[in-house]
């Protein structure tokens, strides 16, 4: 790796310090200090297509990751990318900040998801990535499914979103490259400026229907604080707080986007990111009840 980072990146090396963060043998990740500069490298026996996906966005000015190469000079994939420094909110009141910083990095986050949602699949080698042929169906389906492994008992609302959902699917869905994931905490925002410098957990990306980013990253404002799976605002004064409502995120990205109709199947997206949030809940639950959950 010493070599390579003399070929590739930083020019005065002489040594590297290496620490691993996390003992996996199908995923390593490595910090590399060296040349005054500090750097993550993740290694997998496989290729993953999140690693792909980050890859291949190092190129498009898009912020999951800085890195620079993806090759087999420690006998399998690695990505190498530069430890990027900023600030992560769980929270998504935000505490702390005032009210214009508040808004300014939710709207940062939105013109984060724009500018994904615009990338060119083709010019970064993405257009295979996933079929998106009738996207939203094909995830009821799946979700469904993964709920039915998990089910323990019969919950009567659960039954009755697995009857609505397919006979509400939006009846016009585009297609682009999507998140899978896209919410306050898995972006990492400037120390100081309300930029995104990074986005984080590509697992779940693929081509797709643009939507389900944008109604998932509203669903904070559409759940209670005490929620166990992800923090809601919804009994906040957001107003006060300065964090945009659900209508003003909407009517940014459709702004930005061009979508003069707004999102006239957004109560279908809600209940859909509700079932999934149910479905992998009753997951957890049945890992519990089984004893097989750590």
């Amino acid at each position: 790796i010493t070599l390579f980072l003399k070929r590739a990146l930083v020019k005065r090396t002489d040594s590297v310090a290496v620490q691993q963060l996390n003992p996996s043998q199908s995923n390593s990740l490595y910090h590399l200090t060296t040349g005054g500069r500090h750097l993550l490298l993740r290694k997998q026996q496989k290729t993953s297509r999140a690693m792909e996906t980050e890859f291949r966005l190092g190129s498009s000015n898009t912020p999951p990751t800085k890195l620079w190469e993806l090759e087999g000079v420690l006998g399998a994939p690695f990505l190498l990318m530069e430890v990027c420094l900023g600030r992560m909110f769980s929270d998504p009141s935000l505490p702390g900040l005032t009210p214009g910083d508040r808004r300014a990095l939710y709207q940062a986050m939105q013109h984060t998801l724009c500018h994904i949602h615009c990338l060119d699949t083709r010019a970064v080698g993405l257009e295979d990535y996933g079929e998106p042929v009738d996207y939203m169906g094909l995830q009821v389906q799946w979700w469904t499914q993964q709920y039915r492994n998990s089910e323990t008992l019969p919950i009567p609302a659960m039954e009755r979103l697995i009857q609505w959902l397919p006979l509400h699917l939006p009846k016009h869905q585009r297609s682009t490259l999507i998140h899978g994931s896209f919410s306050l905490e898995n972006l990492v925002f400037h120390p100081e400026k309300p930029e995104v410098v990074a986005v984080m957990d590509w697992g779940r990306s693929r081509l797709g229907d643009p939507l389900t980013d944008l109604t998932f990253s509203c669903m904070a404002h559409c759940l209670p604080q005490d929620n166990p799976l992800l923090t809601g605002i919804s009994e906040r004064g957001l107003v006060q707080l300065g964090i945009p409502t659900v209508e003003e995120v909407m009517g940014q990205y459709c702004s930005s986007m061009g979508l003069e109709e707004g999102v006239p199947d957004w109560n279908f997206y809600m209940a859909f990111h509700l079932f999934c949030m149910a479905a992998s809940h009753q997951g957890e639950s049945k890992s519990t009840i089984a004893g097989t959950r750590t």
